[in-house]
């Protein structure tokens, strides 16, 4: 199966076996041990005092660049801008309403769509004052001089209510939300430094990000910004490093520890980029950072294609999905970018909102991030990878058409009714789009999900389409023992279970992954109710999935079981897996019922045909013939003839 377009490969051999890069990093003890958790201790008070003051320093107050902290809102889409909403002190001052046109800003002339151009003017530092050429209802321009405040800002949440609340909490969870994850995941992966150097770098490098993010305030307030940068650095590429030697803690294969020196080549630039920023320097550090990540992707590709299936691979899986999903995000951020720039730009709650949104959607791409690294290490529900994939797959394909349809149905609806309506439009368009979008949700949903279940789970899709048919195949050409052994094999392979097992009247009829001495102990303690369904049964650690193997619509019960154990890691079968075992029970069943009897039926005419033959014989020992050479070899020959 190949998943993320990797292909299925088996182990291949080591390059130069004793290598230093072949080799784990050897754990930490003793006084390097202490020393390590000293410092983890002192960078978890950093990682929690940094974020706390930073979000404190701010007041909590979004990053806008637009109209709002000036205390009003304007409609970009016309030229003069007219202004839709005053609400900051200053601004009311200085005799600025509703229905008046901005004409310039610092003397620049305002255009229709240069959004790009007018935020370059507006963004300024907290305090500055920005010149405004306002023309009135009687045609007079005056030049106002209003500041960037953001006491305006909240202002406008005060205005906005309940929306305003609700705002100020997804406000308070972007500023704290990533840290506090990183600090959570720190923790959780802490008590493994003994076990895993990935997880003992992960976890000190955590912490470090969590006193980095969001926190630049904090830094330039204890006038450190340089110490910022540097940690900043550090914990990207030293959780670049941590990544390539996952999971094992070797450089392998051998490009790996190739792509570590360029990751660390990447870093000293970036660091002296930082250390040296001014305003050309802001893309260089984006792409050393991108540079970085597209070297983190290559090595666990590369890594995941050498490593054979099992534990290792799974987490993999996990650590390549939760680092790719993370960056993923930069499309929705995009997206929503899009439609505050074009469609709320003059609504100054939606786009106050909007820039909220966004800062919370960057504090998801941290905590995605971070979360498949978790789940990779603890090795917690590794085999729900699939499903995650596929989930995520489907849900962003979803995003995107739908954004698409919405984007491109209210631009042209615009068009087409600003030529009948003018300004009296209004919100039609964005309702026409919006419609078009709710009627599209469900058939698109529908499709996305069938396309992704047949690209990342193909295991899944052997149960519920390769099982039925298969046992259809199987039960007019096979032997019961036959087609019981295949039932088991591809019922453990599609649920990813260590084992699988089927009773048949009470006894065990065939195994996989386990003996049946194992079986035949688990039955008899086991109580199975022939009345009940499908069951999942949580405590049970041989055998948690029970499914009754029954004819549907048959009066007759139960023929048996199709017993299934736990996965490598330890966990259940997911509700999928049990919906598709559970509904090619009845096609089992037939299967079985089927070769039973045609089975029976075979056994039964053997025998009659074993008694017509002793019959045969015996009639030609009456009749005098026992002597002639024997040429009846079964009961379909003819007697000779006088017989």
């Amino acid at each position: 199966m190949a998943t993320f377009g990797f292909a299925e490969q088996g182990p291949v051999e080591r390059e130069g076996p004793g290598a230093w890069w072949e080799r784990p990093l050897p754990p930490l003890l003793g006084r390097w041990l202490t020393a390590y958790t000293v410092l983890w201790l002192l960078l978890l008070v950093l990682a929690v005092a940094v974020p706390v003051a930073s979000t404190w320093i701010k007041g909590m107050q979004p990053s806008l660049e637009g109209w709002e902290p000036l205390g009003l809102s304007v409609n970009a889409r016309q030229a003069p801008h007219p202004v839709t909403l005053v609400w900051g002190d200053e601004a009311r001052a200085a005799g600025i309403r509703p229905g008046d046109m901005v004409v310039a800003i610092e003397g620049w002339q305002v255009r229709r769509g240069a959004s790009v151009e007018t935020r370059n003017r507006l963004e300024k530092p907290e305090g500055t004052e920005i010149e405004l050429t306002v023309r009135g209802a009687s045609g007079a321009e005056r030049k106002h001089r209003l500041l960037r405040r953001s006491a305006n800002i909240q202002a406008l949440l005060d205005r906005a209510g309940s929306l305003g609340t609700i705002l100020r909490a997804m406000l308070l969870v972007a500023s704290l939300g990533p840290s506090l994850c990183m600090i959570l995941a720190a923790a959780l992966l802490f008590p493994r430094r003994r076990e895993a150097m990935a997880a003992l770098l992960s976890s000190l490098l955590l912490l470090m990000s969590a006193s980095v993010w969001n926190a630049a305030v904090t830094w330039e307030w204890l006038r450190l910004q340089a110490v910022g940068s540097v940690l900043s650095v550090i914990s990207w590429t030293g959780f670049s490093l941590a990544l390539l030697l996952f999971p094992s803690g070797r450089f392998e294969p051998l490009r790996t520890r190739w792509l570590a020196l360029l990751v660390l080549l990447l870093g000293a630039v970036q660091l002296v980029l930082e250390l040296g920023r001014s305003s050309t320097t802001g893309p260089l550090i984006a792409l050393c950072w991108l540079a970085s990540a597209a070297l983190v992707i290559s090595g666990l590709r590369s890594r995941y294609r050498r490593t054979p299936a099992g534990l290792e691979r799974q987490q993999l899986r996990w650590t390549f999905l939760g680092f790719v999903a993370g960056p993923a995000m930069l499309i929705v951020l995009f997206l929503v970018t899009l439609v505050e720039k074009v469609f709320l730009a003059h609504r100054p709650v939606a786009s106050l909102a909007a820039a909220i949104l966004v800062e919370l959607l960057i504090g998801i791409m941290a905590a995605l991030s971070v979360a498949g690294l978790i789940v990779s290490t603890l090795r917690f529900r590794l085999y729900d990878a699939d499903l995650a994939i596929s989930r995520s797959a489907a849900v962003a394909m979803l995003t995107l058409l739908l954004a698409a349809v919405f984007a491109a149905t209210a631009k042209g609806a615009e068009v087409l009714v600003d030529s009948y309506f003018g300004e009296r439009a209004g919100a039609l368009p964005a309702v026409a789009a919006a419609g078009l979008v709710v009627m599209l949700i469900h058939p698109l949903n529908a499709r996305l999900q069938t396309w992704a279940e047949r690209r990342f789970r193909q295991r899944l899709l052997s149960l519920r389409r390769d099982l039925p048919a298969c046992v259809d195949d199987l039960r007019e050409t096979c032997t019961l023992a036959e087609l019981l052994d295949e039932i088991t094999a591809r019922a453990a392979k599609g649920a990813n279970a260590g084992s699988a097992a089927i009773l048949l009247g009470g006894d065990v009829a065939a195994v996989h992954g386990t003996d049946p001495d194992t079986v035949a102990t688990w039955r008899s303690s086991a109580s199975l109710d022939p009345a009940a369904g499908c069951e999942l049964i949580f405590d049970d650690r041989v055998f948690p999935l029970r499914v009754p193997l029954r004819v549907r619509h048959s009066e007759d019960g139960a023929l048996g079981w199709l017993l299934v154990g736990l996965r490598p890691d330890g966990t259940l079968p997911d509700a999928d897996e049990r919906e598709a075992l559970s509904d090619a029970a009845d096609a089992i069943a037939r299967a079985i019922r089927i070769v039973e009897r045609r089975e029976q039926w075979g056994r039964a005419n053997r025998a009659a045909i074993a008694a017509i033959t002793a019959r045969l014989d015996a009639l030609e020992a009456r009749v005098g013939t026992a002597s002639r050479p024997r040429r009846r070899q079964t009961a379909t020959k003819a007697l000779p003839a006088g017989g």
